[in-house]
């Protein structure tokens, strides 16, 4: 008969974040695709300009989805075509991301949207690391115990699963 103690371990680590992930976008609507996509370009290309007059560095700027989609009159006539393009940027400086916020979006006007921000760690992996010591440690723990209450040695770790 196959002997074994199965253990699951829970570990958590944290850390104040460190950088603020913000989703902007610059809808615009034209006669034609052209049009729209070209009012959208320039307002998202004055955000960009806005945070990176604020000091958010260009690798800290990715480009997101774009849409064109057409838009209809109540009839069902064609009356033109919506664009949206999308973009994040990591801001690095939080004490400043309200106000840099605020500039982005006055400076992207009417275009200007804001879909979404959060906080996060700019160096996750060193979290991750953190928190699977305190599982290896909260599963061992409760292993020695079992082991002890079954009145046997714990032996090696035949498996570990994450």
């Amino acid at each position: 008969m196959k002997r074994g103690i199965t253990i699951t371990g829970t570990g958590t680590a944290s850390a104040a974040p460190d950088l603020l992930r913000l989703d902007v976008a610059a809808e615009a609507v034209g006669r034609t695709p052209e049009q729209a996509l070209t009012e959208a370009g320039q307002g998202l290309d004055r955000m960009r300009a806005a945070l990176q007059a604020g000091g958010v560095a260009a690798a800290d700027l990715t480009s997101g989805t774009m849409s064109l989609w057409p838009r209809y009159e109540d009839k069902g006539k064609l009356s033109g075509y919506a664009a949206e393009l999308r973009m994040s940027a990591r801001l690095r400086d939080l004490s400043n991301a309200g106000e840099l916020i605020s500039q982005a979006v006055a400076a992207g006007g009417t275009p200007a949207r804001l879909h979404g921000m959060s906080f996060e760690h700019s160096e996750p992996s060193g979290l991750l690391a953190r928190a699977r010591v305190a599982a290896w440690r909260d599963a061992e723990a409760a292993a020695r115990q079992y082991a002890e209450l079954a009145g046997c040695q714990l032996g090696p770790v035949l498996s570990v699963t994450e």
